[in-house]
């Protein structure tokens, strides 16, 4: 377990999202107890959150949302979490937590992870899509290592796939710029850095219409709505190997094919992509190629 540390702080997150088209297509429990049970591989952390079945919230008085919502303790990963919300429908269970260094420096956004399954808000600007959400510390990502950091990512979107989302991605960001996840799903993003308020247009664009991918990051997941716009998934995927190939002919991208989406990682190592260092040749070569297909189809945000 975390022991504390005064002063805490975390370098960057390795942030996972996944957008869904409304909320009856979010994972059923059962998926969402599956992706759960995976982050045991972090070991015995403790965590502060709830989880609750949607027809819970959806019934809940204005009064007693409060105790719905209070946050309970429990480790990261344990079955008990979920005991509660067991229905043998498989039934959409929201929420999440966070786990959480006693001597973090910025109580908020230094947290080694985040986690949440959550529905649609609105706002004046319009209304987010329901989204799955994990971001994983710099601290924790080192301690697991990178290719057990890759089996967690490519199995989680294995599961999110069998919902169809229409769109997501993995992101390696600061604290700072993403506050706590508020850069990828929340109607509130005023506190975010000006370079970040994409959200806003976000939500503006998923309004609508479900066509556009956010913006290019390391790793990029396309539903079929978007693989059908940029000229069909075995078009789209033919054109990855052939623009990404090395002259030894290995291919220098990262492609996970599932069932529905495809997911592309602009390289085999998300860190190439992290905060503060310069962008690795091979990443900027393919995505400068990803960032042509998406604009040559309309597929981008603003594009």
């Amino acid at each position: 377990m975390s022991s504390p540390r005064p002063n805490y702080s975390v370098e960057y997150h390795i942030a996972q999202i996944a957008y869904f088209d409304d909320n009856q297509q979010l994972p059923p429990g059962c998926d969402y107890f599956q992706i759960w049970s995976g982050l045991t591989c972090f070991g015995k952390q403790r965590m502060s959150g709830r989880f609750l079945r949607s027809s819970e919230l959806d019934s809940a008085l204005p009064a007693e949302l409060a105790s719905y919502m209070k946050m309970k303790r429990f480790e990261l990963g344990h079955p008990d979490a979920f005991e509660s919300t067991r229905s043998p429908g498989g039934e959409i269970v929201l929420g999440g937590g966070i786990c959480q260094n006693s001597g973090a420096l910025r109580p908020t956004q230094d947290c080694d992870l985040y986690l949440t399954l959550g529905g649609a808000s609105h706002c004046r600007h319009g209304s987010t899509l329901p989204f799955f959400q994990l971001a994983i510390s710099n601290e924790w990502a080192r301690a697991v290592g990178m290719e057990s950091m890759l089996v967690l990512l490519k199995k989680n979107f294995e599961i999110l796939d069998h919902s169809r989302p229409t769109y997501g991605f993995v992101d390696i960001a600061t604290p700072e710029e993403t506050f706590a996840g508020c850069a990828y799903t929340s109607p509130w993003y005023a506190r975010l850095p000006l370079h970040r308020y994409e959200q806003g247009r976000w939500i503006e664009s998923t309004t609508n219409k479900r066509d556009e991918a956010r913006n290019v990051f390391w790793g990029n997941y396309f539903g079929t709505r978007l693989l059908a716009k940029v000229g069909g998934r075995e078009q789209f995927l033919q054109g990855c190997r052939e623009a990404t190939r090395l002259i030894d002919g290995t291919v220098s991208s990262l492609i996970w094919e599932f069932e529905n989406g495809v997911f592309i990682g602009l390289s085999k190592n998300p860190l190439n992509c992290r905060p503060g260092e310069i962008l690795d040749v091979t990443d900027m070569v393919n995505s400068e190629w990803l960032l042509g297909v998406l604009t040559k189809h309309h597929a981008l945000l603003g594009g």
